[in-house]
C-alpha cells in the first residue's frame, strides 16, 4: 500500500473515529434499603458512571429503577444493575420479554452486590443463564453472606477485567455459595469464612453479549480503595465490549465524591447525648458507629426472612453481651429496640417503616 492510500485510510479513520457514538451505558440503582452508607445504590451509579467517563466517549445514564421510557434501551451497550435482587428487577414479568430481547441481542450486562441476585423463581433460571452466576439467600435460598475482613485476589491474570490492580485487603459484605455456569470464568477470589470462593466473575454468552458479576460493594466507602473501583469499572468496560487499556480503567476521585445525596445521607444514626459528653466527642462518633452496625444487622435479618418477632429477640440477644452496651437498659417494643451505652448515650434500633405489617 503506498504512502497517499495510507495517508486516506487514516484520514477516514480518524473522520469516522469522531464522529462515532458514545458508549452508552444506562445503570439501574434504586432508593435506600439499608443502614447509612450501606446499599448506597444511586450515589455508587453515579460515581461509576464519573469513572466510566474517565475512559473514553460515553453516555451515562442513572436510572432510580427500572426505566419507564420505552426509548431509555436505545443504544445501550451495557446494563449495570445495582439494586436490590438485580435478576427478579431485570426479569420482572412486567418487562421480562423486553430483557430477554436485550439479552439477546448480546448487550452487555453488569450485576454488583444484591444485583447479582435472584429470588423468584420465575426469574431465576434466566438470570442465571444472562449473569452466568447468581445469589439467592432469600428465606432459606442456597447461598450465604457474611461481613468480614478479606484480601480479593486475582484470579486470572491474563482477563482484560485483572489490568491494572493487585490482591488488596478490603471488608465487604461477601455473598458466597452461588450457582455458576460452567463458561462463567472466575476474575477475583476472596477467603470467606475460611474458604475461597468466586467474588467477581466474567461470562461470554452464547448469544455473543458479555456480563460481569461482583458480589462487593456493601459499604460505599469502599470505593476509596483504588483497586476495588478500578475492578469494578474493568468490568463495566468488559461488558460493553470497550478495551480496557494496559493499566486499567481511569478511577480518579477526591475525597468529597464520597459524599451522600440528603436521602442516603439523612440514614446516619443520631444519638441522645449523655449530658457529661460534649457533641464530637470520638466516642460518641464510635457508639454512633456501632448503632449503625447493629441496625444493619437487624435490617439483614428481616431482608432474608426472618420474621420480624424473631429478628427482635435475636438482635436483643445479641445486645446484652454487646461490647459498650448496658444490657440493664436493653428493651424491645414491637417495632424496634431502645438501649443505652455504657456511657448513658441512648439510642433506637428500628424496623423499617415499609417492613411494618400492614404498611404499603
Amino acid at each position: 500500500m503506498n504512502r497517499p492510500v495510507i495517508l486516506l485510510w487514516l484520514s477516514l479513520l480518524t473522520f469516522a473515529q469522531a464522529f462515532a457514538a458514545p458508549v452508552k451505558v444506562l445503570l439501574i440503582g434504586q432508593p435506600p434499603d439499608h443502614g447509612y452508607r450501606s446499599h448506597t445504590y444511586l450515589p455508587d451509579c453515579e460515581l461509576i458512571a464519573k469513572w466510566l467517563k474517565q475512559n473514553g466517549d460515553f453516555e451515562t445514564v442513572v436510572a432510580r429503577g427500572w426505566p419507564t421510557d420505552p426509548h431509555a434501551f436505545d443504544g445501550v451497550a451495557a446494563v449495570v444493575l445495582h439494586d436490590k435482587l438485580g435478576g427478579d428487577v431485570f426479569f420482572a414479568p412486567a418487562h421480562a420479554t423486553q430483557a430477554q430481547a436485550l439479552i439477546d441481542h448480546g448487550i452487555g450486562l453488569v450485576a454488583l452486590h444484591w444485583g447479582t441476585g435472584s429470588a423468584e423463581p420465575a426469574a431465576g433460571d434466566p438470570w442465571l443463564k444472562a449473569l452466568g452466576g447468581h445469589f439467592n439467600a432469600q428465606k432459606g435460598g442456597f447461598s450465604r453472606y457474611k461481613v468480614e475482613p478479606s484480601t480479593v485476589r486475582v484470579a486470572d491474570a491474563s482477563h482484560p477485567i485483572s489490568r491494572g490492580w493487585t490482591d488488596f485487603p478490603i471488608r465487604d459484605e461477601w455473598y458466597y455459595d452461588l450457582r455458576f455456569l460452567p463458561a462463567a470464568k472466575p476474575v477475583a477470589l476472596a477467603m470467606v469464612g475460611g474458604k475461597d470462593y468466586p467474588v467477581g466473575w466474567a461470562y461470554e454468552r452464547p448469544d455473543h453479549g458479555r456480563s460481569f458479576g461482583f458480589v462487593g460493594l456493601h459499604f460505599h466507602d469502599n470505593l476509596a480503595s483504588e483497586p476495588f473501583r478500578r475492578l469494578i469499572v474493568n468490568g463495566v468496560l468488559w461488558a460493553a465490549q470497550v478495551e480496557i487499556p494496559a493499566a486499567g480503567a481511569s478511577v480518579k476521585m477526591e475525597l468529597k465524591d464520597l459524599d451522600l445525596p440528603e436521602e442516603f445521607e439523612k440514614l446516619k444514626p443520631v444519638a441522645k447525648p449523655a449530658a457529661n459528653r460534649p457533641a464530637g466527642d470520638p466516642l460518641i462518633t464510635k457508639r454512633m458507629a456501632e448503632c449503625s452496625s447493629y441496625q444493619e444487622r437487624l435490617e439483614h435479618a428481616l431482608e432474608h426472612g426472618t420474621p420480624i418477632p424473631q429478628a427482635l429477640a435475636e438482635t436483643k440477644a445479641f445486645l446484652l453481651t454487646a461490647p459498650g452496651v448496658d444490657p440493664k437498659s436493653v428493651e424491645a417494643t414491637g417495632v424496634g429496640i431502645l438501649y443505652k451505652s455504657s456511657e448513658g448515650l441512648g439510642f433506637y434500633l428500628r424496623i423499617p417503616f415499609d417492613r411494618l405489617p400492614g404498611i404499603k
